[in-house]
């Protein structure tokens, strides 16, 4: 999510809490000067390491800089883009800044309560299939259509409990 697309104040003000959650020390003030250094006219900061050394002292050197660059990139609060010049040396590098994708809380609870449904869902097709493979009177033709049903429902009810837990497994 870009700078500018966070138009929901309850979303921004609640945001900051949640990022000093996930960084931690260094990652977390190098953030904070990144987005203190956020150009909105070209859409991201463009510090160089001896602006970043300058902010932070002399204990900044370029692979403290690098590593704590990188572990922003990891965590997917930035993207580092290496500039070249005319003569093919490097340039400064540009920040492009996001914000992890906090959804609000009424939404992540709708989003839970349908996927718990479509569980429920499955499992009572499943259970009204299995009482009907009990049944001694219906053919093998009908028995093994059934038998594919269940395992097809069962594929489904396992892709959307992979989905649920892919959602709900890290604290949003």
């Amino acid at each position: 999510m870009k700078l500018d697309e966070y138009k929901n104040i309850k979303t921004f003000i609640k945001m900051p809490y949640r990022i000093a959650q996930e960084l931690k020390g260094n990652e977390l003030r190098l953030y904070l000067m990144l987005l203190e250094y956020y150009n909105k006219n070209f859409d991201y900061a463009f510090p160089s390491y001896n602006s970043i050394r300058k902010y932070f002292g002399d204990g900044w050197d370029n692979k403290r800089i690098k590593q704590q660059l990188n572990k922003l990139e990891e965590k997917g609060y930035i993207k580092i883009i290496k500039t070249i010049k005319d003569n093919n040396a490097y340039s400064n590098n540009c920040y492009k800044i996001f914000f992890p994708n906090y959804q609000d809380e009424k939404e992540l609870e709708l989003k839970k309560l349908i996927f718990e449904q479509q569980i429920n869902e499955l499992e009572k097709y499943i259970e009204n299939y299995e009482e009907k493979l009990k049944d001694k009177t219906i053919s093998i033709d009908i028995y093994t259509f059934i038998e594919s049903e269940i395992k097809e429902m069962q594929e489904k009810k396992q892709l959307i409990i992979n989905e649920y837990n892919n959602c709900f497994s890290h604290d949003h």
